[in-house]
């Protein structure tokens, strides 16, 4: 554990609560812990006192979305990703479909081809016949 400095003046029998976090990398168990307390009285001189002494529980992380856990199921799900692209390249090739670049000038002249095909099949005789005989009379 680390030291930790407070600048906290007290009077005598006054008492006070710090905060203090740590992790502890270990299992679950019970752990004896010490804090020292060193202080200052009120002619600054230095002094050193057991500020808590006792067991304490470290108790697991329950934490799904700590680094260790998610690296893990990163890597599980990459390799998930890269075993199913390999089984679909073995077992389903035809499945997979290429695609190819074509430029820009190719698709406008497929379009234009498109346009310039009439599919005429739509339009009623009627119509077709009249246009014909204006054609016909110009």
């Amino acid at each position: 554990l680390t030291a930790q400095r407070y600048s906290l003046p007290l009077e005598p029998s006054q008492e006070a609560t710090v905060p203090f976090r740590f992790i502890a990398d270990v299992e679950a168990q019970d752990i004896g812990l010490v804090v020292f307390l060193d202080y200052f009285d009120n002619d600054e001189v230095p002094n050193r006192a057991v500020a808590y002494k006792g067991i304490i529980k470290v108790i697991a992380s329950d934490s799904t979305f700590d680094l260790a856990g998610l690296s893990i199921i990163a890597m599980f799900a990459a390799g998930g990703y890269y075993l199913f692209q390999y089984l679909a390249k073995v077992y389903f090739p035809e499945a997979i479909v290429k695609k190819t670049r074509r430029s820009a000038v190719a698709i406008r002249e497929e379009i234009a081809a498109k346009k310039e095909v009439l599919v005429d099949d739509w339009i009623p005789d009627h119509v077709k016949k009249a246009e014909e005989t204006k054609k016909k009379a110009k």
